[in-house]
């Protein structure tokens, strides 16, 4: 199920959940809950709630341009550096209450401090299904390069999920395509590749996000080997999607090419059935003609004008078969 405010999240103030990570695990906390020393805390916010935004606004502690790329509306992936302050855009699959993967990109606005991160979204995305599993495995968060490693590991986590359903239907209907067996439509093609070229601009997006990162001289030093490996996991995922894209190209040709040969064929047999029926055709035709002195116009003319056209049929594909024409 996609986040929800938990019961002790103060009403209007728009937060989701909030954790502070000790030794022993995540603890939940309230937007207002006092933080002991050397905790890293962690808050995940709804953009849709007027009181998030209002918090926001009013977080001192943040850059003035980093709250306003909290707020501002933009849908494409972007990242800079103020101070000592972390921020970018990033994207994910939206997500609805009965269904995990949507045809739809959301994005999460991000802030991250020395001793916090900041995550706020107008539409649930399903990265937070993955975050809430690993908080329940113990999940410890102490800086705020491990905060940005988890971060952008559950989204490419959450879209390589999907990645791997959607290559396994590839696969299955290239099986069926090779076996000669019912082979997928044109319409479920179409759809893989739409899916695909969804998470592939996403993935594309972060990825580029994350090398402006690692070439910004005001970004941290220590932030610079987690933005590196997570640069090379996004590429690694994007790389897999090309992959898939490129097997749902060739399925496709493999579906047209199949299809022309069977309209070739039946061409070729419309053809064969054309010229063999033709001579007969011209045959019935002359002793159709309504004239005068019509041979064989008595006695058993009908049987002696069949014979002229099974003879002239027969004679002209015995040329045909000559000439190689069904070879």
């Amino acid at each position: 199920m996609p986040e929800r405010a938990p019961a002790w999240s103060q009403p209007g103030n728009g937060l989701l959940w909030g954790k502070d990570f000790y030794t022993t695990g995540p603890r939940d906390i309230a937007i207002d809950t006092p933080r002991a020393d050397g905790v890293f805390r962690w808050l995940h916010m709804s953009l849709a709630d007027n009181g998030a935004r209002q918090w926001i606004e009013r977080a001192d502690f943040l850059p003035q341009n980093v709250r306003e790329a909290m707020l501002a509306p933009d849908t494409h992936q972007s990242s800079f550096v103020e101070g000592d302050t972390l921020s970018c855009v990033l994207q994910d699959l939206q997500r609805d209450f009965e269904i995990r993967y949507t045809d739809r990109a959301g994005t999460v606005h991000v802030a991250i401090t020395p001793d916090m991160i900041i995550t706020a979204r107008m539409h649930p995305l399903g990265f937070a299904d993955v975050l809430r599993d690993r908080f329940a495995e113990k999940l410890f968060i102490d800086s705020a390069q491990r905060a940005l490693d988890v971060l952008v590991s559950a989204i490419v986590t959450n879209q390589a999920a999907l990645v791997t359903q959607l290559s396994a239907r590839v696969q299955k209907a290239e099986d069926a395509v090779l076996a000669g067996k019912a082979p997928p439509s044109a319409r479920d093609l179409l759809e893989l590749r739409r899916r695909l070229s969804i998470i592939h601009r996403m993935m594309d997006g972060t990825k580029r996000v994350l090398m402006r990162l690692e070439e910004d001289g005001d970004l941290d030093a220590a932030l610079h080997p987690t933005v590196e490996k997570l640069t090379q996991r996004a590429q690694g995922l994007d790389e897999d999607v090309t992959a898939a894209q490129g097997q749902v190209r060739m399925l496709r040709e493999e579906l047209e090419l199949a299809a022309n040969q069977r309209i070739n064929r039946n061409l070729y047999i419309l053809s064969v059935m054309t010229v063999l029926l033709m001579p007969a055709t011209l045959v019935t035709g002359f002793f159709g003609m309504n004239t005068g002195a019509l041979p064989f116009a008595h006695g058993s003319g009908t049987w002696v004008a069949g014979g002229v056209a099974l003879l002239a049929s027969l004679a002209t594909y015995l040329y045909l078969h000559w000439r190689g024409f069904f070879r």
